[in-house]
């Protein structure tokens, strides 16, 4: 089973133009102007995604934890929480005056120059 297979259970994964999606929460979210509300709920809810993390470290006795590890209902919630951070952070976007594809642009440049100093990498520990 693939791990979409949840998601959409008859295979037919629909594509979402983010910014289109960008402009549907923006005509359908009702909440306070201001960057206060978007940037709480984008950390509460990456901190519901940490604490579900930090369960999982407890139970399997380790600090790595893989998406082989999930099981397909915390797979399901990580997704489910991950859609809500997304959602937070259009709202983010549109009160900066900005569109996620700027945002991308700006940050790939950043990380860009990070990458060329060694200060941005990803390690493969345990091969």
């Amino acid at each position: 089973m693939s791990k979409t297979e949840p998601l959409f259970p008859d295979g037919d994964i629909p594509s979402t133009d983010l910014g289109k999606y960008q402009e549907w929460l923006a005509e359908n979210a009702k909440y306070p102007e201001g960057v206060t509300y978007p940037v709480g709920g984008m950390c509460a809810e990456s901190g519901e995604l940490l604490n579900d993390l930090i369960r999982i470290q407890r139970k399997n006795h380790r600090l790595d934890v893989k998406v082989e590890d999930l099981g397909v209902e915390t797979w399901l919630k990580f997704v489910d929480e991950g859609g809500d951070v997304l959602a937070y952070l259009v709202m983010f976007c549109k009160e900066m005056g900005i569109d996620l594809s700027q945002l991308a642009a700006y940050n790939k440049a950043k990380l860009t120059r990070k990458m060329v100093s060694g200060g941005f990498y990803r390690t493969e520990v345990g091969g």
